[in-house]
């Protein structure tokens, strides 16, 4: 495979991994009740990512700075 071939590749995994979140977020703003709050609670209640409480506390601090920024 040619370097520009990769690159070609490269460049469409990036954008689509790029694209992908402000596709869900676009499609959550139709119901906004169940996206951004479902995606938190879910964060926090599957213990995968934030297994200790300190991450806990550290995503809830980020998500009430963040809505707070959109306020």
């Amino acid at each position: 495979m040619t370097a520009i071939v990769r690159g070609i590749a490269w460049l469409g995994v990036f954008v689509g991994i790029c694209v992908a979140p402000l596709v869900f977020a676009l499609m959550s703003t139709s119901q906004p009740e169940q996206g951004f709050w479902a995606a938190l609670v879910h964060v926090l209640l599957v213990n995968y990512y934030v297994d200790s409480i300190w991450k806990q506390v550290l995503w809830s601090i980020m998500t009430a700075a963040f809505v707070w920024l959109l306020v």
